[in-house]
């Protein structure tokens, strides 16, 4: 007999995941080079010179993600659950390298970080400050700091800003995004009893799917640190700290970016499955909403940059994205085309607010519908935020995959699932990537997600698992 019978097959799905991978860190390359982001040696350069255009490095990136899909759907098997640590780290080691994943954000870390290290506030001052060293899309000059005080905190100490290349300082971000992933992993294992559902199978779905790879670690996006630290949280909940300690962990993550807030209710209803009645239910949620908040206004204070965010809390609105405005938007511009009507004189604004507040009143229905339920509103709850907050980014969708094996997993979400998990990937690329008219690219994105679905859906049933029920305290 072998001595290691597991290694092929362990060994093929890492290096096909790694293939995906790297091909994605390929067809970054020109976007680094051509923003001096990083100091090309002479292969780098001719390999750059080698790929062409944008097309060419934003098709490989979608090959890349095709690639990496594949190998995330075999690594489902049952078979290689003991080895998921060894395929996680040979599907990531070519994304750590690279400086985002089609996005701007990681360069407005970068701008903040180094405005607190050069004595100015980014919540007063905008970003292109003339002594800058970050080179930051210019759509984004002037614009002054969306993120909550910790982030802005988090972004000086990590981004090593002074440093001499930028590049470096992006390096030293994804430090935070690799604390985000050892959160999530330790927090989805805790948590996976609770929800009755195999700890290696929830690891694959919440941590080792390829948009959490790709938008938190390749793409640097401080949602993954937040959605780490505040299912962190619910696993606090769990043990002596309960109710309070868990609450004051998700006030935290609420400072690295605020949906994190959405824990604050299952956090209040573990152990699930008391029967507390309505009235101590809903007053344990609005005790655990409270903690997080004043935590959250706490270290606001504490930061010394105060609430600043608030005045750019707009500022992901103006900007391209799937939000469901836009949708609307869209669908009104077509009826207006078929029927000519004038539906589309409603305007953009009007249409956004008019989802923001159907999406509150959503999940605020959600809360208490799902007050027996807890994780099931917390998968609900994340996706509506994301969808309805009025500008989707691809990467807001990393909470809602970090809970989705907590929740009951029923047709609608797997379907979700499955279609959502690629077609952001493939849309990200093709907009940012090939600067492709965004509703062109949403119709070969779609088309895309659902032919990787066509031999069998990327998420399953949850598999069976028996599993002992945490014992809180």
């Amino acid at each position: 007999m072998k001595p290691y019978p597991w290694l092929p097959a362990v060994l093929r799905v890492g290096l096909l995941g790694m293939l995906g991978s790297s091909l994605i860190a390929i067809g970054r390359l020109p976007e680094m080079i051509q923003a001096d982001r990083v100091p090309g040696p002479a292969l780098v350069q001719r390999l750059t010179q080698a790929l062409g255009g944008r097309e060419i490095a934003a098709s490989l990136s979608m090959l890349g993600l095709a690639v990496l899909l594949l190998a995330w759907s075999r690594l489902r098997e049952a078979r290689y659950a003991p080895h998921q640590l060894v395929v996680f780290v040979a599907w990531v080691l070519p994304l750590l390298f690279i400086d985002g994943f089609n996005s701007n954000d990681p360069r407005a870390y970068l701008e903040n970080g180094w405005s607190l290290n050069d004595g100015l506030n980014p919540y007063e001052v905008g970003m292109c400050h003339p002594q800058s060293p970050v080179r930051v899309d210019t759509g984004w000059c002037g614009q002054t700091a969306i993120y909550p005080p910790l982030a802005l905190r988090l972004f000086q100490v990590f981004a090593w800003p002074r440093a001499g290349q930028p590049y470096s300082g992006l390096l030293g971000l994804r430090l935070l995004s690799l604390i985000g992933i050892a959160l999530l992993w330790w927090a989805i294992r805790r948590l996976a009893a609770s929800a009755k559902v195999d700890p290696s199978y929830a690891v694959w779905l919440a941590v080792l799917n390829p948009l959490t790879i790709t938008q938190g670690i390749g793409g640097l996006h401080v949602d993954l640190l937040m959605a780490g630290v505040a299912l962190a949280g619910l696993a606090v909940a769990w043990t002596r700290a309960g109710l309070v300690g868990g609450a004051i962990v998700v006030g935290i993550a609420a400072a690295i970016k605020q949906p994190a807030l959405l824990v604050a209710v299952p956090v209040a209803l573990v152990p699930i499955g008391l029967n507390r009645g309505f009235l101590r239910s809903a007053g344990r949620v609005l005790a655990s909403v409270a903690i997080s908040v004043a935590t959250f206004a706490g270290l606001s204070v504490a930061s010394g940059l105060g609430v600043g965010w608030l005045n750019a809390a707009d500022a992901p609105f103006k900007y391209q994205n799937l939000g469901l405005a836009r949708m609307v938007a869209w669908a009104q511009a077509v009826i207006d085309a078929l029927f000519g009507t004038h539906w589309a004189g409603f305007g953009i604004e009007t249409i956004r607010m008019a989802t923001l507040i159907a999406g509150a009143l959503l999940i605020g229905y959600l809360a208490i519908r799902y007050l027996d339920d807890p994780y099931q509103f917390l998968v609900a709850a994340a996706l509506i935020w994301a969808v309805t907050g009025g500008a989707f980014r691809e990467w807001y969708l990393i909470l809602w995959a970090a809970a989705l094996p907590l929740g009951r997993l029923g047709t609608s979400m797997r379907v979700a699932a499955s279609v959502l998990i690629p077609f952001v990937g493939f849309y990200l690329s093709m907009t940012m990537g090939m600067r492709l008219n965004d509703k062109l690219a949403f119709a070969i994105a779609l088309a895309g997600a659902l032919l990787v679905n066509v031999r069998e859906p990327l998420v399953g049933p949850k598999p069976p698992a028996v599993v002992a029920e945490p014992v809180a305290g």
